[in-house]
């Protein structure tokens, strides 16, 4: 028959690992220096409210806080007219509005607002603007009193001077039509009929 093989080494071997040893027990009479175990004591209470913090922060279930917004690249992104000067009141009503409407889809605050409008002014608007602010600070100037002030500045006072001459009717005279069909003398008409349009 064959050779005679041992399990007892392999065996020893195993219950080695599943029966670990304890490691050899302390004297009874050691104790730790003071520090140390002043350093332990601190270390146990640190790890104490470390626990309470974190617990107390996962009761909560509060989602972190967004990240801020920056909104004047989201106000520029828009491609915000600038305005610099006309001598067309409407021109400057329309840049105030165009510019309201998107400093509102940017989601611009009121001091935001008043700040990057001031932004898209250039030329002489720009310098009414510094002029402005060299009289009332820009912190405190309002959104509602910064679109009053550019509409005197811009659109009123050019609203003013505006020549309306060139836009007026001219009269209508108001004819009366005879009963009996016959053609109407030149002396009804004293404008020619196409100067009843605009001029």
């Amino acid at each position: 028959m064959g050779s005679v093989f041992s399990l007892d080494p392999l065996y020893s071997y195993i219950s080695s690992f599943l029966n670990p040893q304890m490691p050899p027990r302390r004297d009874p009479g050691f104790t730790f220096p003071p520090e140390l175990t002043q350093l332990i004591q601190q270390q146990n209470t640190l790890m104490q409210l470390l626990v309470q913090n974190q617990n107390q922060g996962n009761n909560n279930n509060n989602p972190p806080p967004p990240p801020p917004v920056d909104h004047l690249a989201r106000f520029l992104r828009l491609n915000p007219p600038v305005f610099s000067s006309s001598t067309e009141p409407i021109v400057a009503d329309d840049w105030l509005r165009k510019t309201a409407r998107e400093l509102t889809t940017a989601g611009c605050t009121d001091a935001e607002k008043v700040k990057f409008a001031a932004h898209q002014l250039e030329g002489p608007a720009a310098s009414w603007w510094e002029n402005f602010t060299a009289t009332f600070p820009v912190d405190t100037i309002t959104w509602d009193q910064f679109q009053q002030a550019f509409q005197t500045a811009h659109v009123s006072a050019r609203g003013r001077n505006y020549d309306l001459s060139k836009h007026q009717l001219l009269p209508v005279p108001i004819l009366s039509i005879p009963d009996d069909n016959k053609e109407l003398p030149e002396s009804h008409f004293p404008h020619d009929r196409g100067s009843l349009l605009l001029r």
